[in-house]
């Protein structure tokens, strides 16, 4: 086999295949004879059908996968040592193929290659001084914070009345239009959260309420999340909607619990924050819930600074791209048929994301920045561990963990990428706070918070690819 390359300019480029019956002959007729093996044909035993028969009924199909898997191999070995930097997959040119299936022997083919642009980039010249956005931890935000931890750490007690903070334990029984107990209807014992009660009325109306009293309530009056409502009226989500017609339910009292807030004391000091910590003042309690706030937000303050910084480097680095080569890739590997007119707006997406990739690449590259596959399996862990502490669950065992975090992205190529980058974008991140010019800005809680819903919401550069 020899292969040969034809550069039409910086960013394309044309491979050319030329392959003898001897590089082809082995396989070929060893796919022949384990096709004989599978095949069952009447008039002949299995594995008995002539081979002359086996490669006039099948040969040609099978001369096509086993040329294919040659052709792809030594592609892939040529642009390795070549050490040619490729966008994209090579994309055949179907009018410069030689050859003949019928008759096999000699064939000829021609691959397009879409090529990566030389990329200059020193971030150690990069002048521009970076703003890092910070939320200012002030009194108002530590109270707030104080008073979360006060609840979480309180103890739920029997009040004699309800009021807003609390939930009542009862029985839900539903209603005809007679408000009269429905036959066959919705009949539970259930848990009211009042903080979560979203018609003000409804929520009014069951506050200053006592153990043993009788409420008519409305469905509709009470959440409009279908998980929140299922668990209300101990239905599925798929019976939410018929819950909902309900006309009215009796709601009877059986108790009510209220939250008795933590006192602010060596107690809570060490519940918060563990013994070890050495907390023994309210000052240092105060310093320490000011720190968590502020590390609280840090991710989103990165994430602010990476946006701020890829835009800069993708404004400089105007990077020329094989449009056309790009394009027609589109549209050879889109599941869907697409028009120009739809090649030309999701390729405005693709070569943003391509643009950015290429200097991530870059970046890593000139840096020595590598990512392990303990490294990716790692951050999923982390990510599931994350999961289970928010919902309040306990977090497996590591061992369970790990298996966890391996089903998931040995399972699906596309997390596992999606993973591989989170834990590359990590170290350039770090790379970047340490290597590029920065000016910390700080920012009111409401002003850092618009700001970041409003630009966290704009798609990451690494969000469209090729």
């Amino acid at each position: 086999m020899d292969i040969t390359q034809e550069r039409i300019d910086d960013l394309n480029a044309v491979l050319r295949i030329s392959i003898t019956s001897e590089d082809y002959k082995d396989v070929y007729e060893s796919a022949l004879r384990e096709t004989r093996k599978k095949v069952n044909t009447p008039g002949f035993r299995p594995g008995k059908m002539p081979l002359g028969l086996v490669k006039k009924m099948y040969g040609a199909k099978i001369l096509v996968e086993e040329l294919e898997k040659l052709i792809n191999e030594s592609i892939g070995d040529y642009i390795r040592k070549e050490k040619l930097s490729v966008l994209g997959r090579p994309l055949p040119r179907e009018a410069d193929e030689r050859g003949s299936w019928e008759k096999p022997d000699n064939f000829e083919f021609a691959y397009d290659l879409g090529l990566a642009p030389d990329i200059q980039l020193d971030l150690h010249e990069d002048a521009t001084c970076y703003p890092y956005r910070k939320i200012r931890v002030d009194e108002d935000l530590i109270e707030k914070q104080i008073d979360s931890l006060t609840d979480r750490f309180g103890e739920w007690i029997e009040a004699e009345e309800s009021d807003e903070t609390d939930i009542l334990y009862g029985d839900l029984v539903e209603l005809d239009v007679a408000e009269e107990i429905k036959e066959g209807g919705i009949m539970c014992t259930s848990e009211i959260f009042l903080k979560l009660v979203e018609n003000e009325e409804t929520k009014e109306h069951l506050m200053g309420r006592k153990a043993g009293e009788i409420v008519v309530v409305k469905p509709k009056d009470f959440i409009s999340n279908g998980a929140d409502f299922a668990g209300l009226f101990h239905v599925s989500e798929e019976e939410v909607e018929a819950a909902n017609a309900a006309e009215a339910f009796n709601f009877r009292i059986a108790e009510i619990r209220r939250m008795e807030k933590h006192a602010v004391d060596q107690e809570l000091f060490d519940k918060a924050f563990g013994e070890e910590e050495g907390i023994t003042n309210e000052a240092d309690f105060r310093a320490r819930v000011a720190k968590d706030i502020e590390q609280s937000f840090v991710g989103r303050s990165d994430h602010l600074f990476f946006l701020d910084v890829s835009k800069k480097l993708m404004e400089t680095l105007d990077l020329p791209l094989p449009d056309a080569f790009l394009k027609r890739y589109l549209k050879t590997t889109s599941k869907d048929e697409l028009t120009d007119e739809q090649i030309e707006e999701e390729y405005k997406k693709v070569a943003k994301g391509l643009h950015w990739q290429l200097i991530r690449n870059c970046i890593a590259s000139n840096h020595n920045i590598e990512v392990e596959e303990t490294e990716v399996i790692n951050f999923k862990k982390e990510l599931l561990s994350n999961q289970y502490l928010q919902y309040g669950l306990l977090v497996p065992e590591d061992e369970e963990l790990t298996q966890m975090a391996l089903n998931i992205l040995k399972g699906n190529q596309d997390e596992y990428e999606r993973t591989f980058n989170s834990v590359l974008d990590q170290k350039i991140m770090h790379l970047l706070k340490s290597t590029l010019k920065i000016e910390n800005e700080e920012m009111s809680f409401d002003d850092f918070f618009k700001l970041t819903t409003e630009q966290l919401h704009r798609a990451t550069p690494e969000e469209a690819s090729v």
